[in-house]
């Protein structure tokens, strides 16, 4: 007896042995060693990169952007059905103890026994049972390790989606914000610009009737205040879209959420870009973090399909009464005990086991194409934002530089009128100009932040 259970033991070491080779793990990916045609700087730690566009209403509606989107609270709550996940599969190693009642009548037919002539007469019998169950597999080849191991992939992964969610819902909120204030802007401008346009239709509608020009003149003006009411309406409707948006990532209908008018102003010279490396930025980004997970969840999945394969072992015990007179059930004469150990393998399941190591490698097979195309896109992300970047500031500054030239020919026709050398008509078109530059200058600079908060958002910050 003692021989064969030192066979069996070794048999099971020796199964244990095979077990414990591994599905290799999945490679990390060969990344360029830096961006094309930009220089590589180090970003520095500290507040949140939308505080360099010096609006205090931005800040506060980011932070309640980050507790209030939807998106972000739905996301919040996988991350807990994950750790629930981590629980159950943590109980699955651990012992597990039921209690019961049961109530028994039975029946025995007529019965022929060995050595009697006459069978047994058919007889009735009640028993009562109640008892405390325990159970507990023991972990011989690591299933329900790798189970555990699966399960905390998961809640990795969901807490990395949560903190993708959030770089989006920032970069959208902080893209919906400027928009809105440009508009406002835009909107501001084109009030002005119809002013001032009903400004030179005066004058002109002097001179025409003075028979000093003509009405080409008053009618290239009439143009100019239909054109401002235009682009105030354009601007309104900017406006409203804008804000419908910004509701809607602070969680709130459009009625809830409105903007004062205020003054928008953006220093250029604080909004700067630091790309480090590419390796850093995969590091960071948490789309490649929860991508990279899932495929090391997948991969356990293959090795869980396997051992599926192996004995299991199961420690059992029950300790109760047992007795077929309720009214001496709970008596020292009807206590009962039962320790015991069940040992199990499959040995023909039909190809049911296969069946699912190959659909586990396939979901592996799934899951590293997508880790695979995450990273290139968010390679790519970099790549397109940072050219955009360049692009949006040096746009911004040309429009700068062409502000700046309005408003000298402003000063040097105002300086030309005091000399008498030309009238208000040319100061009125000048103003307009200089409106007109305003205008394209706010447009730049929203394009610019828009661009800023599109680089922050591929670099994963």
């Amino acid at each position: 007896m003692r021989a064969r259970i030192l066979i069996a033991a070794a048999a099971l070491l020796g199964l244990a042995g095979c077990a414990t080779v591994s599905e290799p793990r999945p490679e990390p990916l060969t990344l360029p060693p830096v961006w094309r045609d930009v220089p590589v700087q180090t970003a520095t730690a500290g507040e949140g990169w939308w505080h360099a566009v010096g609006d205090e209403t931005l800040h506060a509606l980011v932070a309640e952007a980050q507790r209030q989107n939807m998106d972000v609270r739905i996301a919040a709550t996988r991350v807990l059905q994950a750790r629930s996940l981590v629980a159950e599969a943590s109980a699955e190693t651990r012992p597990r103890v039921d209690a019961g009642v049961r109530g028994d009548r039975r029946r025995y037919p007529p019965l022929l026994y060995p050595g009697f002539d006459q069978p047994a007469p058919a007889s009735t019998t009640t028993l009562f049972f109640g008892s405390i169950d325990a159970a507990f597999e023991i972990d011989l080849f690591g299933r329900l390790a790798k189970g555990v191991s699966r399960a905390q992939d998961e809640l990795h992964a969901s807490e990395s989606d949560v903190r993708t969610v959030r770089l989006a819902v920032t970069r959208d909120l902080v893209a919906a914000y400027a928009e809105a204030r440009t508009a406002q802007e835009r909107i501001r401008l084109a009030v002005e610009v119809g002013s001032t346009a009903a400004r030179l239709n005066e004058a002109e509608g002097r001179l025409v009737r003075a028979g000093l020009t003509t009405t080409r003149d008053t009618r290239q003006a009439q143009d100019l205040i239909g054109a401002a009411k235009a682009a105030a309406s354009s601007a309104e409707r900017d406006y409203s879209l804008a804000i419908t948006r910004l509701a809607l990532l602070l969680g709130k209908t459009p009625v809830e959420l409105s903007l004062p008018p205020t003054s928008w102003a953006v220093d250029p010279t604080r909004l700067t870009i630091a790309a480090d490396l590419p390796v850093k930025v995969v590091e960071r980004r948490p789309d490649v973090q929860a991508a990279w997970l899932r495929l090391s969840a997948a991969t356990t999945d293959i090795e869980r399909a396997r051992l599926e394969r192996y004995p299991r072992i199961t420690l059992t015990g029950a300790l109760g009464f047992a007795s077929n007179e309720l009214n001496v059930w709970l008596v020292r004469n009807a206590l009962a005990w039962a320790l015991g150990a069940i040992g199990s393998m499959p040995l023909i399941d039909g190809g049911r086991i296969d069946a699912r190591t190959s659909f586990a490698k396939a979901v592996r097979d799934e899951y590293a194409i997508a880790y695979r195309r995450t990273v290139v896109a968010a390679l790519a992300d970099v790549e397109q934002a940072l050219a955009e970047w360049q692009a949006a500031s040096a746009v911004a500054e040309e429009r700068a530089d062409a502000l700046v030239r309005r408003r000298l020919d402003l000063d040097a026709t105002t300086r030309a009128i005091i000399a008498g050398r030309t009238d208000e008509r040319q100061r009125i078109r000048d103003r307009l100009a200089m409106l007109e530059a305003k205008r394209t200058q706010a447009e730049a600079t929203l394009q610019r932040v828009l661009a800023y908060a599109a680089v922050h958002h591929a670099l994963g910050r």
